[in-house]
């Protein structure tokens, strides 16, 4: 057996862990490979991960990498975040791993804030993959984009891209919208969409913090891939009808919230069978 295929063998294992489904894991995996190959990772690339979770995209980057290049892991997510298993323990697990852990550095810290006190350390490429919508606003995301101005050649991202022209990730671009307009009422959401927001605003965001973009294209995850799942889940959550009504104080938003998640729940009961999610936009710049 290889090297790579080894490593790829024990990261199905992890993710397994994360996920409790080989075949959900097999997807989780693929699609972070995929999402590496269209970052144009080179071997001996040395990687600013901002985002990194519990590293599902880290671990395909740190093999990506090679045993000479190496993934400085940023997420400011606290010890307990995270199930089944917590950020820090599949971090650690991670780094058990014979082949990947000496190439990654975990950093426990905002991105803006970890560049902020590490002025001098460079990166070939930073890559922010499926995490913008964690981030607290569109200014925050500007900003930290504009800091890396200086310390990278290029940068990656991926995010959902807010449309789809397969009626079964109707559901999800719902969701997604739902969640989001319900976040605008809520300072202290620590949900998975704080900010959501689609690929022009992004773009013009980058370009306002002086990236130049360079090539963008659409990445499909498979079937078994279960963030549509996971999303349209929150929303059917009886508990989020009820924060609509607490934490929306105005009664045209409120309806407007209530009536986005009916739409959502909807065009998921329309579907024989299970929906699929959104497709992925990637796009590279150069700084």
């Amino acid at each position: 057996m290889s090297d790579t295929e080894l490593t790829r063998d024990v990261l199905v294992e992890l993710f397994t862990k994360y996920h409790g489904h080989a075949a959900v894991s097999k997807a989780q995996l693929a699609h972070r490979f995929a999402l590496v190959d269209a970052f144009a990772i080179k071997p001996g690339d040395r990687v600013l991960e901002l985002g990194c979770g519990q590293g599902d995209c880290t671990a395909a980057l740190a093999q990506h990498v090679g045993p000479n290049g190496h993934v400085t892991a940023v997420d400011p997510a606290p010890a307990g975040y995270g199930s089944p298993l917590t950020v820090h323990e599949a971090q650690d697990l991670l780094s058990t791993d014979p082949h990947l852990g000496a190439r990654i550095t975990w950093i426990r810290d905002a991105p803006i804030s970890y560049l902020s006190a590490n002025t001098e350390e460079k990166w070939d490429v930073a890559v922010l993959a499926q995490c913008l919508w964690y981030f607290a606003s569109p200014t925050v995301i500007r900003d930290t984009l504009r800091a890396l101005v200086g310390r990278v050649k290029r940068v990656a991202i991926a995010e959902f891209a807010l449309n789809t022209k397969e009626e079964r990730a109707v559901p999800h671009v719902l969701a997604a919208l739902t969640q989001g307009a319900l976040a605008v009422f809520d300072p202290t959401n620590t949900s998975n969409i704080r900010t959501c927001i689609g690929p022009e605003i992004i773009k013009t965001l980058a370009s306002e913090a002086g990236l130049k973009l360079v090539e963008e294209r659409l990445v499909t995850p498979a079937q078994e891939y279960q963030d549509a799942g996971w999303e349209i889940g929150a929303v059917r959550d009886e508990g989020f009808g009820k924060s609509i009504d607490t934490l929306i104080p105005d009664e045209r938003a409120r309806a407007y919230v209530h009536t986005m998640r009916r739409a959502t729940l909807d065009a998921r009961d329309r579907l024989q069978g299970k929906p699929r999610s959104m497709d992925v936009w990637v796009a590279l710049f150069d700084v």
